[in-house]
């Protein structure tokens, strides 16, 4: 594990924090089809089913052609268009700087493993399906806080979901709302002006 850059380790959330998401699930299906594909989508991010098995509820559910891309595929390229802008190097930096990072984030495997290929692969990465459970779970920060060995005051925190801000203030963690165009930019403002981390 990484030295801490001051009394800090900081954490990212990654959908729509470091990597841009494209739309929901919902808007690719039919409307009688959302619910049941909402639940199997959290069975998945959870870890409560396997990659294989989703794939195949999936691809029945939503009617899938046989001839069309392939339902893997399609499920990864409509939903993560990639890293933000300045996000990959924001990491690297960091890095360099031996500032402590981890990510947590709901996610389910299929995903995490596209978006490992973005050069966010780190030791300490806190993602739903392995943790079987999800934020704004108190249980699933609580594991984090745990597993990286640090108080609550000690962790700066980047999210988009303003309920995972609440919670994580509510446990006394210094939490930020992750916003705008490129959420990244707003990161590295506070990073600068508030905890003087020099990025």
């Amino acid at each position: 594990m990484q030295a801490k850059a001051g009394n800090y380790v900081i954490c990212f959330d990654v959908g729509n924090v470091l990597v841009e998401l494209g739309p929901t699930i919902d808007s690719w299906l039919e409307p009688q089809d959302i619910l049941q594909v909402r639940i199997l989508l959290d069975d998945y991010s959870i870890g409560n089913i396997g990659t294989e098995a989703f794939f195949k509820n999936l691809k029945a559910i939503s009617k899938h052609p046989d001839g069309a891309i392939p339902i893997e595929q399609w499920f990864i390229e409509k939903r993560l268009k990639g890293p933000f802008p300045g996000a990959v190097e924001l990491l690297s930096k960091l890095a360099d700087l031996e500032v402590e990072v981890v990510l947590f984030s709901n996610t389910n495997e299929a995903h995490w493993n596209h978006i490992k290929k973005y050069a966010f692969q780190y030791e300490d990465a806190f993602v739903s399906f392995l943790m079987k459970k999800k934020k704004p779970s108190q249980d699933a920060f609580k594991d984090v806080e745990r597993s990286i060995r640090s108080a609550a005051e000690e962790v700066i925190f980047f999210d988009d979901s303003l309920a995972n801000i609440n919670t994580a203030k509510s446990l006394g963690w210094n939490a930020h709302l992750a916003a705008g165009p490129n959420p990244v930019d707003g990161i590295i403002r506070t990073l600068r002006s508030v905890y003087g981390v020099a990025i």
